[in-house]
């Protein structure tokens, strides 16, 4: 949307300037109360001398002239116009507008009427971390409040400084605590690694209380391989596997609680022989020149999340855990007496499940003996608002706060929201690119990247219903257009009416393993390849999910139908595995599929001259319905869920599917 249609005055200091000069682009989903006549709204600034400064400011905080970011013909002092052959990008020379609290947190005087934001002194504004003699790019853009410290001497400076502060000296206590390191003179040989403080403003939510932290980061940039590190390679539990504990959770009923592992890298043990200069706030007078010999694994170091990886590894063994082969990071345990425990850990997060309350209990104050560990409620995993009906069985899963803050970051809070996420008569194709430097200029002040990879992030995690709309509007991240960037637009408008929705596992009396296949035939306009679509459910609620396009040209509709049936199947024993080793046996499992020609192709061999061309690695669908760990069976297309990953779809449909995939809102 328009930064310049809500409200035709001063923009939201909260919101990127880089999105406040997109008028000419973001004007599809504007309120309904907005009139989106361009030259009306720069009537209306060229008669507010507010908004005309407004837009000046947004001009020169990138170098370029008024007039031309506004399209308002404005004569301006001779002195301040550059020459032809000057850089686009320049420092300008005018008095800078502050807006109030920016006023605040460089310490400039107010006026009355500013008397209220001081109450706001702890929520600082936009700052920018930008050299205007270097391109500019919505990276360089931190609008984050409160405001986030780059530096020592930033935090210690601005007006939450005590808050910092604090943060730095428990993040040091923690440090002396661990013994990380011991100070001394560098060997002539050796360099010392630079040390910096990162900080950042974890934001409260239902029990938990909001948090100033920081964190002294080595910049591990500067080792070197086969002298300072050698492997470094942790695993991280898969989404997926985040997803079916869940879903196990809510079949079973079980007991959850969530871990926090402070400071968790220190625990680890390092083995090679480092030094980092001493950190920034805590020189030791009189050994300025000293440097830190680490004995323990900093955050930063190439190896360090290896090293913690293993030392919990080796703890969590000791309590009889067994460490699953299809996800290292999930660890399980079950005992004669009905025991069923499961352990997931994320880097220092941890979810632990149990049908006894009591072992949670023992396993936290296990944990406590080697490490400082929070006990919480499972509200919130990993970005995950975790809600709970347990008379029905039931567990929702979803992500409000982080479309909240996409939207608002994307100035799209105010839009006018829409039923599905994808234009059925309006496909995104390559030809819709910049065919002009004007338009690629143009474009390249639009978030478009930034903005893909929020929504491929939250589509991961718990909006599959996005996923076939992501995966088109991702394929033009390189050179993207007006129209690819107006259907980005559409996800987030999408995304605004169904803010609430989200995974719901349970209340389903199918808790089986159910997946779906279906292909979209050379739905790539471009390359002729086709698409896939692939979904599993597992008690009612989907847990893998994919639309991608295929590697291999398939040659007909059976082809495609095929490469997506055989994709399937692989995914389908990744989680029949997963499930067995935690103690669930799915049997066979159930593969729906709306081509009678693939599935005759997968039980039969049929049509072998017409099948010659196809790969060898494509034919695992029917080893595995050979040996009996799947089945193919037929289901009509117009029941088929997997289409919604294939195709766009008008709204009758797409809400169809989106209700037999388990994706609801939170308030039904």
């Amino acid at each position: 949307m328009d930064a310049m249609d809500i409200g035709e005055a001063l923009p939201d200091e909260n919101i990127p300037f880089a999105i406040h000069i997109q008028a000419p682009v973001i004007d599809e989903f504007a309120p309904d109360e907005v009139d989106d006549n361009n030259n009306d709204v720069q009537m209306a600034a060229h008669n507010d001398p507010l908004a005309e400064d407004a837009f000046a400011q947004d001009a020169l905080l990138i170098g370029e002239h008024p007039a031309e970011a506004t399209g308002i013909e404005a004569e301006l002092p001779q002195q301040i116009i550059p020459p032809e052959n000057a850089p686009c990008l320049r420092r300008s020379t005018r008095n800078p507008k502050y807006t109030k609290k920016m006023k605040l947190y460089k310490g400039l005087p107010s006026s009355d009427d500013d008397e209220d934001a001081n109450l706001d002194m702890a929520l600082s504004a936009i700052m920018l971390d930008h050299d205007p003699s270097k391109p500019f790019t919505p990276l360089s853009v931190l609008t984050i409040e409160p405001y986030i410290p780059i530096s020592y001497k930033d935090a210690t400076t601005c007006p939450e400084s005590t808050l910092w502060k604090a943060a730095m000296e428990d993040e040091f206590q923690s440090l002396m605590e661990n013994n990380t390191w011991r100070i001394v003179q560098l060997p002539a040989e050796r360099k010392a690694i630079k040390a910096k403080w990162v900080l950042d403003y974890k934001p409260g939510y239902k029990d938990v209380e909001p948090r100033y932290k920081a964190r002294l980061v080595a910049c591990g940039y500067a080792q070197l391989f086969g002298v300072d590190y050698l492997d470094t390679y942790a695993p991280v539990v898969k989404h997926y596997s985040i997803r079916l504990v869940l879903a196990i959770v809510a079949l079973k009923d079980l007991e959850m609680i969530q871990l926090d592992i402070k400071t968790a890298f220190l625990y680890g043990e390092l083995e090679e022989e480092l030094y980092l200069q001493q950190p920034e706030g805590y020189v030791i007078p009189g050994k300025e020149n000293w440097v830190c010999r680490l004995l323990k694994p900093l955050y930063g170091l190439k190896q360090a999340s290896r090293c913690w990886y293993s030392k919990f590894d080796d703890a969590i063994l000791q309590l009889n855990f067994k460490r699953c082969l299809y996800d290292p990071c999930v660890y399980y345990r079950t005992s004669p007496g009905g025991e069923y425990t499961i352990l997931v850990i994320y880097v220092d997060d941890g979810l632990v499940c149990s049908n006894m309350p009591g072992v949670l209990t023992d396993i936290v104050e296990f944990l406590r003996t080697h490490f400082k560990v929070r006990s919480l409620n499972a509200n919130r995993f990993v970005g995950l608002d975790i809600t709970r009906d347990r008379p029905n069985r039931k567990l929702f899963i979803s992500q409000p706060d982080f479309i909240r803050n996409i939207l608002k970051r994307y100035n799209m809070h105010e839009c006018n929201p829409v039923s599905i996420p994808a234009n059925p008569n309006h496909r995104l194709v390559p030809s819709m690119s910049p065919t002009s430097d004007e338009e690629r200029h143009e474009m390249s002040r639009i978030p478009y990247r930034e903005c893909i990879g929020s929504l491929m992030y939250l589509m991961g995690m718990t909006r599959a219903d996005i996923a076939l709309a992501v995966n088109q509007a991702s394929a033009y991240v390189q050179d993207p257009g007006r129209e690819h960037w107006k259907g980005v637009k559409q996800i987030l408008a999408y995304l605004a009416k169904t803010i609430h929705h989200g995974i719901c596992y349970g209340g389903n009396p199918n808790a089986a393993l159910l997946g779906f296949t279906d292909a979209d035939f050379a739905a790539d306009l471009k390359s002729r390849k086709s698409t896939t679509g692939v979904v599993f459910l597992y008690n009612g609620g989907p847990v893998s999910w994919g639309s991608r396009r295929q590697r291999a040209t398939a040659l007909s509709t059976t082809d495609a139908e095929f490469y997506a049936a055989s994709e399937g199947a692989r995914e389908s024993i990744w989680i029949k595995s997963l499930l067995l080793e935690l103690g669930i046996d799915v049997g066979q499992v159930l593969i729906r599929c709306d081509s009678k020609c693939a599935i005759s192709l997968i039980h039969d061999g049929e049509h072998h001259q017409r099948t010659k061309h196809i790969d060898v690695k494509y034919f695992y669908v029917r080893d595995q319905q050979d040996l009996g760990n799947i089945a193919v069976t037929h289901l009509p297309g117009k029941d088929q869920p997997a289409d919604m990953f294939t195709k766009p779809l008008p709204r009758p449909a797409f809400e169809k599917f989106r209700e037999l995939i388990g994706i609801q809102s939170a308030m039904e």
